[in-house]
């Protein structure tokens, strides 16, 4: 957005290069053009003649003068003739010697410094917004959030319930329980383990040695060497 100090700008460079070019013809300082043609752009786009005449065009900025520099001059000194100021920097020190050309710039530069930079702040200005409806404005939007309606947050959905297994786990089984078959003592079976009462179980394997024992005695003293070591 173009200010004042750049609408400023844009005329006292304009007022720089066309003298300038006006005293030195073709051997004219590129920089003082140059900064006639950035000031341009930076103003570019406002109807500074009025709402029905072409805006301030956007021009390369190449220090050159010639066919936009001239035509963004016109635009500012208000000139319609499209050969004044020329595009030919000989022909512009050729108007400039003329003392009528030289003083009507003197005077139309006098005025745009008086007029165009009060035009800027006018098209710049924000709008202002009228203190009886912003506070009516800020008033609506306070009923309005009073008068919405407070929802809790859902409460997170419990875990769906898994139905207990129709079997249950097997319980800890006795040390060598599996692949053992059942052992029958008195009416009772144990897997794995067979239980007695003590005093009900025959002691097989003592009388089986007692046996043993007696049958050697006997063999031993009948032997006939036995005997005969005796006659």
């Amino acid at each position: 957005m173009a200010t004042a100090l750049d609408m400023l700008e844009w005329i006292d460079a304009a007022e720089r290069a066309l003298w300038n070019v006006g005293a030195f013809s073709v051997a004219y300082s590129r920089a003082k053009v140059e900064r006639f043609q950035k000031a341009t752009n930076a103003v570019a786009g406002i109807a500074v003649n009025g709402p029905d005449k072409p805006p301030v065009p956007r021009i390369d900025v190449d220090g050159i003068w010639g066919l936009q520099t001239a035509s963004a001059m016109r635009v500012l000194l208000m000139i319609t003739d499209p050969n004044i100021p020329s595009a030919s920097p000989a022909t512009v020190q050729i108007q400039y010697r003329s003392g009528t050309f030289a003083a009507s710039m003197e005077r139309i530069f006098a005025a745009r410094k008086q007029t165009l930079p009060a035009l800027v702040s006018q098209v710049a200005a924000p709008p202002v917004t009228d203190a009886t409806t912003e506070a009516s404005r800020e008033a609506q939007a306070a009923v309005a959030a009073a008068h919405e309606p407070l929802t809790a947050p859902a409460a997170p959905e419990a875990p769906a319930m898994q139905p207990p297994p129709d079997v249950a786990p097997p319980g800890p089984q006795p040390p060598g329980a599996s692949g053992s078959s059942p052992v029958r003592i008195e009416d009772q079976y144990i897997f794995g383990l067979r239980q007695g009462t003590r005093g009900n179980d025959v002691p097989w394997f003592s009388i089986a040695l007692g046996v043993l024992a007696s049958a050697g005695v006997i063999g031993w003293a009948a032997c006939p060497k036995r005997q005969r070591s005796r006659a």
